[in-house]
């Protein structure tokens, strides 16, 4: 693992970014690898993750875990139903394409990959 890797090996920062209700790859998923990988919740949790810890910031390794909101959050009212609510879910998997989130993302990398 990234934390404690194979003799020879160093370890390694590890950002997992999860969006909240992604039905692609379950929220579930992601309680069992921070669990693993002993990661934080880093910042404000949006669904529960049993055992796991929340912190304000990532450990001073650089380890923890992000929470998103899904890209189609609020659906217009004329998709109602199980279509907008199953849009909303699977686009939670879809986090990356959302230019907002970038400055998380390239702030750990600056902080924990490419330190001085």
């Amino acid at each position: 693992m990234f934390r404690h890797p194979q003799l020879g090996n160093e370890a390694r920062p590890l950002m997992l970014t999860n969006g909240a209700g992604d039905t692609i790859v379950p929220n579930s998923s992601s309680v069992a690898a921070a669990n693993l990988a002993d990661l934080p919740i880093v910042g404000e949790p949006l669904f529960d993750m049993p055992d796991v810890r929340v912190e304000s910031d990532f450990d001073e390794d650089g380890y923890g875990i992000r929470h998103y909101k899904p890209v189609v959050g609020t659906v217009p009212l004329i998709w109602e139903g199980e279509f907008a609510e199953e849009a909303s879910h699977a686009s939670a998997h879809l986090i990356f394409a959302r230019t907002s989130d970038r400055p998380d993302q390239q702030d750990f990398i600056k902080r924990f990959i490419f330190k001085d």
